[in-house]
């Protein structure tokens, strides 16, 4: 407004105002009294056009301009006290102010110069060398080389706001024309190998696969197409071709009702790395020799961000070795052939009543009862992975022969304790039903082959409860030591016959 006041040559009206006429004024007074009349109101029909309705109602009643300026300029700077005030509160925010990350030079200067105007209106002197200062020290990190060339090479108290920003925006420019170059680069290399495995698609359509079957016993899904190893087991005979890629693309997709981030690597699906990602909503996995066995009624389709869909061919649980040599499963695993990685939900462990503690660039995941249960250090690419031991699942020689799977629920672990069944006619009122006894192994007969701890003698019977849990039998002192008696039939109670040979 000052500036066009003083284009208009009216500036003088709205600073000093009209001087009032005396009662002797000479003829030239009262010329130069009606010039500055006339540039009075000359200001006030430019406050009245350039303020919208609102300020209109404040200033219509004036009569002078600089009264009518005096009102404007209460109310958008305040007095003395409100200016007091906000200044306070722009400079707490020019403090504070720091780059982000999605933020460009020319808008993040342009932000520090607006809080600077604020701060001038309010009566406080920033100085150029302020502006430099300020967004020198607050810019990300990928300008810290720039930062200390300027610093080093120029003197920061004769360098203008307008030089830091055209050297800041030519570094910008450059960072982002070898990003894109990158990009492109990463492309094309992810459209020749996927046009070399197109190729080699068709080149044996049915090596391998035409008797291959699976864990089930029924055959692949893949021989009965008669593809090719281009997806399933087939992608195992080739090598991941670029095992140097450290940044992980992210994609967002669905799941029925459920939405997912995915941290894609090219090859980590093919190593026993999982990702720990927050944004994910579900476990899920490309391996299919992985899974313990696959429930396909539970179907859907996934979708990524650049519009590609992909198939998620059921749930089931994947069989793991721990560190002290045991087992443990992951349930409810998502199985999507193609999928590029290996991916934990760190919200489906918070749903489990999982604990995830983060400190020191180490992610843990603890049990309820505090117990470390995973350990992932943070990568250089700002994810957290952890490798896992599979555990194996091979076809039975039963299985790949007869083709069914052998059924081993009859089988039990040898040194078991197992309770034989006492009959009525050989115990009393008060006695005990069972006996205790150790499971040594199997009768031809097909009863089970026991060992009685008290009389020290082999029992065969098939009235018997084994308890695989509990291997932990004790016997008293000595009473192993003796030599193991004939076996005897259904109870070391019932009397035996001596027979001969004929």
């Amino acid at each position: 407004m000052k500036v066009l006041f003083g284009y208009q040559d009216v500036l003088d009206m709205i600073t000093d105002g009209i001087t009032p006429l005396g009662k002797e004024a000479t003829t030239a007074q009262e010329a130069k009294f009606k010039e500055d009349k006339k540039k009075d109101y000359k200001a006030l029909f430019l406050i009245h056009s350039c303020v919208d309705s609102d300020n209109f109602e404040k200033v219509g009643d004036c009569d002078s301009a600089k009264t009518a300026w005096g009102i404007l300029e209460k109310a958008y700077a305040g007095a003395d006290k409100a200016k007091v005030v906000r200044l306070q509160t722009h400079k707490r925010q020019f403090e504070l102010l720091q780059m982000e990350d999605k933020e460009t030079i020319n808008d993040y200067v342009t932000h520090v110069t607006r809080l600077g105007n604020q701060m001038k209106l309010c009566g406080e002197v920033v100085s150029e060398q302020n502006f430099v200062s300020k967004v020198l020290c607050s810019l990300t990190p990928t300008f810290d080389n720039i930062v200390v060339a300027i610093e080093e090479s120029k003197d920061l108290k004769t360098m203008t706001k307008d030089e830091l920003q055209s050297s800041l925006e030519a570094h910008e420019q450059r960072m982002d024309e070898r990003g894109n170059d990158k990009a492109k680069a990463e492309v094309a290399l992810q459209a020749r190998f996927n046009e070399k495995n197109k190729k080699s698609k068709g080149k044996w359509p049915s090596r391998g696969k035409k008797n291959f079957q699976n864990f089930d016993g029924k055959e692949s899904q893949n021989s009965r197409k008669g593809e090719g190893s281009s997806k399933g087991e087939g992608q195992d005979n080739y090598k991941p071709f670029d095992k140097s890629t450290k940044n992980a693309e992210k994609s967002a997709i669905t799941h029925s009702e459920k939405s997912a981030m995915v941290t894609v690597r090219d090859g980590a699906q093919w190593r026993n790395e999982w990702y720990l990602d927050s944004g994910c909503s579900t476990y899920m996995t490309g391996r299919k020799d992985w899974f313990v066995k696959i429930n396909q009624a539970t179907r859907s389709r996934v979708k990524f961000t650049d519009d590609t869909t992909l198939a998620a061919d059921g749930v089931d649980d994947v069989l793991i070795m721990r560190r002290d040599g045991g087992h443990s499963l992951i349930k409810d695993v998502m199985y999507i052939p193609g999928i590029k990685c290996n991916i934990l939900s760190i919200g489906q462990l918070l749903e489990r009543n999982y604990m995830i503690w983060m400190e020191n660039k180490v992610l843990r995941v603890l049990d309820q009862n505090g117990v470390l249960i995973l350990k992932a250090p943070m990568a250089a690419n700002r994810t957290f992975k952890i490798e896992l031991e599979i555990m194996e699942h091979r076809c039975l020689a039963t299985a790949v022969w007869s083709g069914f799977k052998p059924n081993l629920s009859h089988l039990r672990v040898f040194g078991s304790v197992a309770f034989q069944h006492i009959t009525g006619q050989l115990r009393k009122k008060l006695d005990d039903k069972s006996e205790m006894m150790l499971l040594v192994g199997y009768h031809p007969t097909g009863g089970y082959k026991l060992f009685d701890v008290s009389s020290k003698k082999i029992v065969i019977s098939r009235d018997v409860i084994v308890d695989e849990e509990n291997q932990n039998f004790q016997p008293a002192e000595g009473a192993l030591q003796q030599p193991f008696r004939t076996e005897t039939g259904e109870s070391s109670r019932r009397p035996t016959r001596r027979r001969g040979l004929p």
